[in-house]
């Protein structure tokens, strides 16, 4: 695989680089000048013996694109010099303790960051990645939005970043926030990004994501 010129992965199909049987004997198994045109996943399998590495080439994405880490349990890491967005595309991150900070977890690289919308800070203010979704297992059962961190790479947010609101009290307009019961808007309010996850969103006030990100993993029912 390192000599290819590059590679086209198309929706359903799946690339796993698999280091469950040992790390590749002379390195990546691809080559990090090697282009990857992503519509369907990325994988990586770990090692249950040492932390497996691997690096591969600049990253284009369209349509649903997936990148997976399974890290077994010395953890894993996947590196990637850009990740470039086409035809709006939607990027999603997976991986068993995605981002965390324990031996066995699971990250993600990205040598030239995408750009970040948001606040610029901490807990609800943590800049996304506004075209991107992380679940911290592999098999993604949880979506919320995602970050960058030089230390931990792509981490999904966790509750701090992106607590529950039901817009009763004031909101930060570049704040991150989760909706997971009924809630009625009659007033015009602003936030960075919004994650339904539940109950029901009516009213006949309006909703500016300074992101425009907007996530609804379950289909909330929503009146306006």
């Amino acid at each position: 695989l390192r000599n290819l010129s590059q590679v086209l992965l198309e929706s359903p199909g799946t690339l796993r680089l698999d280091d469950s049987a040992g790390p590749s004997v002379g390195g990546n198994r691809l080559s990090t000048a090697t282009p990857i045109f992503l519509r369907g996943t990325l994988a990586l399998t770990g090692n249950n013996t040492a932390v497996s590495t691997e690096s591969v080439g600049p990253l284009t994405i369209e349509g649903q694109s997936f990148i997976t880490v399974t890290p077994g349990t010395a953890g894993a890491v996947l590196t990637i010099p850009t990740i470039t967005r086409a035809n709006r595309a939607i990027l999603n991150v997976r991986g068993e303790g995605l981002g965390g900070s324990g031996a066995t977890q699971s990250r993600i690289y990205v040598s030239t960051p995408p750009e970040l919308v948001g606040g610029g800070g901490t807990g609800v203010e943590t800049s996304i990645i506004p075209w991107a979704v992380g679940y911290n297992t592999q098999n993604g059962s949880t979506a919320t939005f995602v970050t960058y961190s030089a230390t931990t790479g792509l981490p999904p947010l966790d509750g701090a970043e992106m607590p529950f609101t039901n817009f009763s009290s004031p909101v930060s307009p570049t704040g991150n926030y989760r909706v997971g019961t009924a809630v009625t808007i009659n007033s015009p309010v602003q936030v960075n990004a919004l994650a339904l996850t539940g109950g029901q969103l009516s009213g006949i006030g309006t909703i500016r994501l300074g992101s425009g990100s907007l996530l609804d993993p379950v289909g909330t029912t929503v009146l306006n």
